[in-house]
């Protein structure tokens, strides 16, 4: 296999699960240390997730990654699971603070790197959450673990970098507007050297293998 260029994606396909489900972002030749983020996928209420969906939520994956790719960080996909409506017991629609916090806890893969939960609605119009500077589970009692996220056609992957940006310990930014962690709706694709310094001390961060 040929050696990855600057800001290639590739995808890798395991079976048993739906679509491409894994992806690595490499960057080589501006001699970063690449670091790796794992993400694991939960999708809640996956009946109400449509055919449409599956590369909806590809697509935000592959703009996150993009956005992280130049602060020395590859995004992994591991662990892809579906929690049904049932199941999910109504935090399909998250309520508020309290239920995304149960949801995460709950629902916790227990596994290395991040848990991003995905749900198709949100009461009050909020598109995303996440601790500042999160924890692995077990956590503190009453703290939310992990990143939740709307699946929307228009915002995902910006919503998704700024909350990775979150959990790995980044605080919301008045300026510039370009910014990822631009304090109101994410618009830009930027992270500072400094943002990437503090990313990648996080303890969820991995050496590249």
């Amino acid at each position: 296999m040929a050696a990855p260029q600057d800001g290639e994606i590739r995808h890798y396909q395991f079976p048993g699960r739906p679509g491409e489900c894994k992806i690595r972002l490499a960057a080589e030749g501006k001699g970063v240390d690449m670091r790796v983020v794992r993400l694991n996928i939960i999708r809640v209420g996956s009946e109400a997730f449509t055919d449409e969906d599956g590369p909806r939520l590809l697509a935000a994956v592959k703009e996150a990654a993009a956005i992280f790719a130049g602060s020395g960080l590859e995004l992994v996909l591991g662990e892809f699971r579906n929690i049904g409506e049932k199941a999910a017991g109504g935090m399909d629609v998250i309520g508020g603070t309290d239920e995304e916090k149960d949801l995460t806890v709950k629902f916790a893969t227990l596994l290395p790197g991040i848990d991003v939960f995905v749900v198709k609605a949100y009461a009050g119009g909020t598109v995303g959450s996440s601790p500042v500077c999160g924890r692995c589970f077990p956590a503190i009692p009453g703290q939310q673990i992990g990143v939740v996220v709307v699946l929307t056609p228009e915002a995902t992957g910006k919503t998704l970098a700024h909350e990775l940006g979150h959990y790995l310990g980044l605080e919301h930014m008045a300026s510039p507007s370009t910014n990822v962690m631009y304090e109101t709706v994410p618009k830009g694709f930027e992270l500072s050297e400094a943002q990437a310094v503090e990313m990648r001390h996080h303890h969820v961060v991995e050496k590249s293998p």
